[in-house]
């Protein structure tokens, strides 16, 4: 193979770097739920909470959670444990986690609940978000307050607010009490929305009776139920979770059961390399032997621990390509970058295939079902990769494929994530990463001072300026600081006009939509 163009480096660490949101989980510690884990009495709440919030699959994740914030933390402990889900969550947007959390606790402690939703409703963001920022001309964002958007350590939706109508008509508080309540929440919302209150779509799941039932099940229960299932149930997640518990409490048993999933399957993967690694290597052996490329994903857990000369051959199967054209190089660095994303994307680069190192990029970022907290690892590596030694060894096409595809869809979840280290990261990618036929420094300089006739669509440029503009309406002093460590006396006058002007042709950022 050729030699690695690639360098992670610390040094490459962005100036002015405000203090990183994300959390320093590694890839290997996102695994499947074996069981229900307040089941042990010992775990702190801060334990139980993390062990949740490292289960992959978000159909198993949040039915758990919502069990346990439901029913099992105490009410005295509802906010620091609301708390700790935000931050665990892992994004300055949590609005379905909030908008999964609010109802639960409203059910327990109305009076408290109603408390905390006027305290979240002043850094509500009314009309707009960061992807909306892409043109000065566009309508921007609309807040609830400034001022509380700006002290505020993550915004939500209003929608995020909305579902609490029902949990405060139940409940055994005395009528006078519940009437009152309902009517200070669909006032406080006529007041600061303009609307009543409403739910939005919550894509994260919380009720799954059978699913927290088999995390509790005994072998033999457990074995009986996982076969009698039918191919109807395989997709399932209490069969996914059954599946699980049998990993931990059977491992030898494994290559039975693995096979019957559907969808992705890494979390079990990852959990059987660790339980049982000899017996998921021998698995892997066998299906090379019957048909080589059979599976990739379990592939990519053991490709970093196995010897050279296994690993090259797991390689050079995957890139050969059959009589249509295709190979599974692709598939299996994919797959190996939502373990080891500095591995993968270093292998990557070797192959010298521009599309190859963007897929992978990608791939390193949204590991499975794209939660929050699954990205943050994949953007730390992004964040310290030195693009410029690639694109200096690549010639004009694949060159032009890395500054089209580069870091785009990654910016998407960065801006939900960490919108000043997405900012610094776009400015420094387009000042100092991009190719010659790209943005110039003087049309970013047009850019940044407000001309539209600079502006751009789906790319880096337009992530950029939108992740600039967020920051300077969220942190303006943060983003103060960090143009005060740039060294172009030019570049600073344009950025602190995004500074000063970042809510466009608005003339007031706060208000209800009319």
């Amino acid at each position: 193979m050729k030699p690695l163009l690639v360098c992670f480096l610390g040094s490459f660490c962005l100036a002015g770097q405000v203090a990183a949101q994300r959390l320093d989980w590694k890839p290997d510690e996102f695994v499947s739920l074996t069981s229900l884990p307040w089941l042990q009495k010992e775990r702190t709440m801060e334990e139980v909470l993390k062990l949740i919030f490292k289960e992959p699959d978000p159909e198993i994740r949040y039915p758990v959670l919502a069990e346990y914030f439901g029913k099992e933390v105490s009410v005295l402990d509802l906010s620091k444990a609301f708390n700790l889900c935000i931050k665990l969550e892992g994004t300055q947007q949590p609005s379905q986690l909030v908008g999964v959390l609010l109802p639960l606790w409203a059910k327990r402690d109305p009076a408290h609940a109603l408390v905390k939703v006027r305290e979240l409703m002043e850094r509500v963001i009314l009309e707009g978000g960061p992807l909306a920022l892409d043109s000065w001309e566009g309508p921007g964002c609309r807040l609830v307050s400034l001022k509380g958007f700006r002290e505020a350590p993550y915004w939500l939706s209003p929608w995020s607010l909305g579902g609490l109508g029902p949990a405060l008509a139940e409940g055994d508080q005395p009528p006078e009490a519940r009437k009152r309540r309902m009517l200070e929440y669909a006032g406080l919302f006529v007041d600061k929305v303009g609307a009543l209150p409403a739910a939005g779509p919550i894509r994260y799941p919380t009720l799954n009776r059978p699913l927290l039932d088999v995390l509790e099940l005994p072998l033999p229960l457990l074995r009986g139920k996982l076969q009698g299932a039918n191919e109807i149930e395989f997709d399932d997640p209490a069969y996914r979770a059954a599946v699980a518990r049998m990993l931990r409490l059977d491992p030898a048993s494994a290559a039975q059961w693995v096979d019957s999933l559907k969808g992705d399957r890494l979390g079990y993967l990852k959990l059987w390399a660790q339980l049982d690694r000899p017996g998921l290597l021998r698995w892997i052996l066998e299906r090379h032997s019957v048909e080589a490329d059979a599976a990739p994903d379990a592939e990519s857990v053991l490709l970093g621990s196995v010897d050279d000369e296994t690993r090259k051959r797991w390689l050079d199967v995957a890139a050969r390509k059959s009589e249509t054209g295709e190979s599974h190089l692709t598939a299996l660095l994919c797959e190996w970058a939502r373990s080891d994303p500095e591995s993968a994307l270093s292998m990557a680069v070797e192959f010298r295939d521009a599309d190859l190192i963007c897929d992978v990029a990608n791939r390193a970022v949204y590991g499975g079902a794209s939660l929050y907290n699954t990205s943050h690892y994949g953007i730390g590596v992004l964040r310290t990769f030195d693009l410029t030694p690639v694109k200096r060894a690549a010639n004009g096409e694949a060159k032009q494929s890395l500054d089209w595809h580069w870091g785009i869809t990654e910016m998407e979840q960065w801006l939900d994530i960490d919108v000043a280290e997405a900012a610094e990261y776009g400015f420094k990618y387009l000042t100092q990463m991009q190719g010659a036929n790209s943005a110039s420094r003087e049309s970013l300089i047009k850019l940044f001072s407000g001309d539209d006739g600079y502006a751009s669509d789906s790319d880096m440029i337009d992530r950029t300026l939108c992740a600039l503009r967020f920051w300077a309406m969220w942190k303006p002093e943060t983003m103060r600081k960090w143009i005060a460590t740039l060294n172009d006396p030019e570049m600073q006058k344009a950025l602190t006009w995004t500074l000063e002007n970042p809510w466009g042709k608005r003339n007031s950022p706060v208000g209800v939509p009319r």
